[in-house]
């Protein structure tokens, strides 16, 4: 016998979609530290949430690594280091 297929709360997934959509639109524009609130509903709609959270955490944390590493060389460069 198969598995009964999950119910689907068609208010909850258009909710959840509007601010995850939001959410990937603001970091396309440069808020990398835009991330998707708590979604009520199911797992799945949890698990999403935590991916793409997760990969603007990384995401931000790079962008920022990689421009303090710059303005390092930057001022490392200035210097007439030779």
């Amino acid at each position: 016998m198969k598995p009964k297929p999950e119910s689907v709360d068609m208010a909850a997934l258009d909710q959840a979609v509007r601010l995850v959509t939001e959410v990937c639109e603001r970091a396309l524009n440069g808020d990398l530290e835009a991330r998707v609130p708590l979604i009520s509903g199911s797992e799945r709609a949890t698990r999403i949430r935590t991916a793409i959270n997760g990969l603007l955490d990384h995401v931000d944390a790079f962008v920022r690594e990689a421009g303090a590493a710059s303005a390092a060389a930057s001022r490392d460069g200035s210097t007439g280091g030779s």
